[in-house]
């Protein structure tokens, strides 16, 4: 029977171990808050949270082994549960001007994806809607090298399924982020699907390009990296690289392709994972998420999701709960 204490002492010795590869791999290094980037460096020392870790012993694995010469064995290994930091997201307006130096070497012009930009005309009202336009990008994060690094040196932890510095949508490589037209058989048929938090509809999922009626900025960036995902899920017509699906093994669970992610922003600022969006603000007199714009160089997230895996002690596994 597993105890609390048990699972406290666990993820002090998980939690210590995540600390050292961090601080190996780069220590902290503090965000700027105006026109804010962020480094490869800063998003290692994000992949480290805690919070977004939630590491957790969640059940067992019972494994037989059997022989010609010495029958049938059975052994246990604990089942572990965590999140790891997968990917990262950029969103903002001019090529060249991201919150990544990383993305904005990959993301080059292209015959049909020159630069960005948006219509600011009547945006003196705050409820007036708007034009604008993001370019994209969804990486492999750093943060799986730690996690790589981690479950070799440690049964406590999870092996990702995901790759650093892979890239799995790049909007200036993709002709169709900038064309709604071709989408429109999945705009109509997913007509009520969009990005909000209760009463607060921030636009529509599709079409999935770069183009947002929305007047405030953190909330157009916030869509555009939404859409962005959602093609890595399922691309259809547009130029991606579908995200990893399926373990292969006994005793690995990795998410599925279309699992949700936990958001860590970690430009202008750096936050704990969250679902997003996550504040209704229809009722609010100020704006909640004024903290969260970065007009000029956009935002970038970190996007975590859950694991679960047992050390293998059998040929076959036979049960296991959590």
């Amino acid at each position: 029977m597993l105890t609390d204490a048990a699972n406290r002492r666990g993820l002090r010795t998980a939690w210590a171990t995540v600390i050292v590869l961090c601080w190996v791999c780069s220590p902290p290094q503090p965000v700027v808050a105006d026109d804010a980037t962020t480094s490869t460096a800063e998003i290692l020392a994000a992949g480290g949270d805690v919070g977004c870790l939630d590491w957790k012993v969640a059940g067992m694995c019972i494994w037989m082994t059997c022989t010609i010469l010495d029958g049938c064995s059975i052994e246990t290994t604990v089942k572990y549960r965590h999140r790891i930091p997968e990917y990262v997201v950029t969103s903002y307006p001019s090529l060249g001007r991201g919150p990544w130096s990383v993305t904005n070497a990959m993301a080059q012009p292209t015959s049909f994806a020159q630069d960005g930009g948006a219509s600011d005309e009547g945006g003196s009202n705050l409820r007036e809607q708007v034009l604008k336009f993001k370019n994209a990008e969804m990486i492999g994060s750093p943060s799986n090298a730690i996690y790589e690094r981690a479950s070799s040196t440690s049964r406590t932890f999870c092996n990702p399924n995901s790759t650093p510095y892979s890239p799995h949508f790049i909007s200036s490589a993709d002709p169709f982020w900038r064309d709604p037209l071709l989408e429109t058989p999945w705009t109509l048929r997913y007509i009520a699907s969009g990005v909000r938090v209760d009463r607060s509809w921030f636009a529509g999922l599709y079409p999935r390009i770069g183009f947002v009626s929305q007047n405030h900025d953190y909330k157009a960036s916030l869509v555009s990296a939404v859409r962005a995902v959602s093609i890595t899920q399922d691309p259809g017509i547009h130029v991606a690289r579908r995200l990893p699906s399926g373990g292969g093994r006994s005793g690995y669970w990795p998410p599925s392709r279309s699992s949700a992610f936990s958001w860590q922003q970690l430009t202008p600022n750096r936050m704990g994972c969250r679902r997003l969006p996550d504040i209704d603000d229809t009722t609010r007199l100020t704006d909640p998420y004024s903290g969260r714009l970065n007009q000029s160089r956009g935002n970038a997230w970190q996007l975590w999701r859950r694991y679960a895996c047992c050390e293998r002690a059998g040929t076959t596994l036979i049960f296991h709960s959590g």
